[in-house]
């Protein structure tokens, strides 16, 4: 017990230590700072990852007695749950002279809302504009018009995005969750106007999301 506990605080208190070059998804859940993994502590973190490569479904208790457990675990990506409704993801994107982390967090209450974070190798913040452009209203227009425009502002307040990333091919994908916001009448009035999804390709070289060809 003594010795996973000094591993937990050597592993929580050594981020500046990863060489971007050594950065792995299990390794940047583990020494991830409270402000990017707010609910999860360091030896909740390891067991959770013991768990998981045990093949065990067990859970583990984390702030406000929900149960977190990881559902996905690869070099590139981790994700795990912080309640029944909301997950969090860390992806490990390749960069030229350092490693770019994003962190995605999905709400689902029930239409599925994401918002993201980007960070360098050692957890200092990267603003998000300097990484992507995400979506804004004639990204998600078919063929953006006055009159689209008009029939988009008229029926919806906010849209909800579910931002999933697949770093092993460096595409990122916002899906528009109108659906679950919206009466069905006002969904009749979108369904020729607006993508189901926007994409984008990532640019290791300039450690950005460029827009792909919709």
């Amino acid at each position: 017990m003594k010795i996973r506990l000094f591993f937990a605080i050597l592993t929580t208190t050594l981020t500046a230590g990863v060489a971007a070059s050594q950065t792995t998804a299990t390794k940047a859940f583990n020494t991830a700072p409270h402000e990017v993994i707010k609910l999860i502590d360091a030896m909740t973190r390891l067991d959770m990852i013991d768990y998981y490569n045990a093949g065990s479904n067990t859970a583990s208790t984390i702030i406000y007695d929900e149960g977190g457990s990881i559902t996905d675990l690869t070099d590139s990506k981790i994700t795990f749950t912080l309640s029944d409704k909301v997950t969090q993801s860390l992806y490990v994107l390749p960069a030229k002279g350092d490693t770019i982390i994003a962190s995605v967090k999905t709400y689902r209450l029930p239409a599925v809302d994401s918002s993201i974070e980007f960070y360098d190798s050692q957890w200092n913040p990267i603003e998000i504009s300097r990484v992507i452009d995400l979506p804004v209203i004639d990204l998600w227009l078919q063929k953006p018009t006055k009159e689209s425009r008009e029939a988009f502002n008229r029926v919806v307040p906010f849209v909800p995005m579910e931002i999933t990333i697949n770093p092993e091919t460096g595409t990122l994908t916002v899906t528009n969750d109108l659906a679950a916001l919206l009466p069905r009448e006002a969904m009749a009035e979108l369904t020729d106007i607006v993508r189901p999804s926007v994409n984008y390709t990532w640019d290791s070289a300039k450690g950005k999301f460029k827009l792909a060809k919709q």
